[in-house]
């Protein structure tokens, strides 16, 4: 990968999972008349070029091999516009409660904006590739997921995110193990 490619790579993230996620959630849930709500989309998009922009840095004082290869530092971006679209999904699934709550939207839009740059370990499924045992178990589990979200798109999205919320702690657990 060139160097123009890795920040071309980049751009297209920060468009794809940075603007784009923060204008839309801007443009529909906050429907362009929350001052709050302005802020939070802002502040996601502006932490997106800020996170991708320190992930280009720690790529690129990286060219020593990393000692914690299954880690993120902090949620990656294209995980954090999952999570601040989720209220957008439930809008989707016939919960309109987003549109009532628009403080906690906004709110939970900062936090998210805090957690990708946090120095919060998370998975990296990127960096490293989760053993599975069997192949054929691996296919099911692949068809399952990938069935689940031509069938059940909404659904399988917030199982999704929900799963990796979960994940959180659990990846704390084991960086800190792993710093032992």
């Amino acid at each position: 990968e060139s160097e123009l490619g890795a920040q071309l790579d980049s751009l297209s993230d920060f468009l794809s999972f940075g603007i784009a996620p923060g204008l839309l959630l801007y443009m529909t849930i906050f429907n362009q008349n929350s001052s709050l709500g302005a802020f939070a989309a802002l502040a996601f998009i502006v932490f997106s070029c800020l996170r991708l922009a320190l992930y280009n840095v720690k790529q690129e004082e990286a060219k020593i091999p990393d000692d914690k290869p299954y880690f993120f530092t902090g949620i990656p971006t294209p995980m954090g516009a999952l999570l601040i679209l989720l209220p957008l999904t439930h809008t989707f699934l016939g919960y309109d409660w987003a549109y009532n709550h628009l403080n906690f939207i906004a709110g939970y839009t900062i936090l998210i904006s805090g957690l990708l740059v946090s120095q919060i370990p998370t998975f990296s499924v990127k960096r490293g590739r989760p053993q599975v045992k069997s192949r054929i178990l691996f296919l099911i589990l692949f068809s399952l997921i990938v069935l689940s979200l031509i069938n059940f798109l909404w659904v399988t999205l917030n199982l999704i995110a929900a799963a990796y919320i979960l994940s959180i702690p659990f990846s704390i657990w084991a960086w800190r193990g792993r710093e032992r």
